[in-house]
């Protein structure tokens, strides 16, 4: 039987990616629109991963469906504020069944100064 993620946002630029590592790494992705029953899509998977934004909007919905059902949340939010929110307001939420805890994750590329572009490798850059 094949884990079942959860991914709202899955349509999106950054839920595609998501979707498409979970498949090659033999899990199953479910993807979730704006449309989507998150209780009844969480209540069948085994962790949610949440690239719907903008967050603000979205997370606390998911955060709360995936507490209903027991299993894991992340997300990819670089917002600041639903961060800190999120910590505040489940600090104390029930650890799920596979002994995971809510959480989220961040994410933002190094960026070239004024640009918003990633920053430039010179030839000496070995990394």
């Amino acid at each position: 039987m094949s884990i079942r993620i959860a991914v709202p946002g899955a349509s999106g630029h950054t839920g595609r990616f998501v979707v498409a590592e979970l498949e090659r790494r033999g899990l199953t992705p479910v993807a979730c629109d704006r449309t989507t029953d998150l209780d009844q899509a969480l209540g069948r998977a085994d962790a949610v991963i949440n690239c719907a934004g903008p967050f603000a909007a979205t997370a606390e919905p998911v955060i709360a469906a995936a507490i209903r059902a027991g299993i894991p949340y992340l997300d990819v939010t670089a917002e600041i504020e639903v961060i800190t929110d999120t910590f505040a307001r489940h600090a104390d939420a029930p650890v799920p069944r596979s002994g995971s805890s809510v959480a989220s994750a961040t994410f933002s590329p190094p960026q070239q100064s004024g640009t918003g572009r990633p920053p430039r490798r010179s030839s000496s850059d070995t990394r």
